[in-house]
């Protein structure tokens, strides 16, 4: 399935407005080649002296990561119907709008192998350098 200029250029415009180093977005589409949820890296907030929350945190949710959650969040009843998904996952160039290359990390690897093995996401897409 050739993936929609459209859809490249939303996850783009997404992964500007992420707050990490590293700009990611990554979305699951349906089996149309339309966005079923979308996210971006992101850093998880920790509290600061038990009442303040800092800005940044130490630790991040990966955009593969978060997409996933906020999919099983809205559409669990789709996992359990036997349907199968795409992913896609876009890094930029900070202040830039050329992709990078968004390989996943050994955690992410290891995620994204169990959902291919319990046939929930079919097909994955990583950007390379434009």
């Amino acid at each position: 399935m050739r993936i929609k200029k459209t859809v490249i250029e939303k996850l783009t415009n997404l992964a500007k407005k992420s707050d990490v180093r590293s700009q990611h977005a990554a979305a699951i589409l349906n089996n149309k080649g339309e966005i079923i949820v979308s996210a971006t890296n992101y850093h998880l907030h920790k509290p600061y002296n038990g009442k303040i929350w800092k800005p940044e945190g130490k630790y991040t949710i990966h955009a593969e990561e978060a997409a996933y959650i906020k999919f099983i969040q809205k559409y669990n009843h789709l996992i359990k119907g036997g349907n199968s998904f795409i992913l896609i996952v876009i890094r930029i160039q900070r202040g830039g709008t050329n992709c990078l290359h968004s390989k996943p990390c050994k955690k992410c690897t290891q995620k994204i192998n169990k959902l291919i093995k319990k046939k929930v996401i079919s097909k994955v897409y990583y950007s390379v350098p434009t």
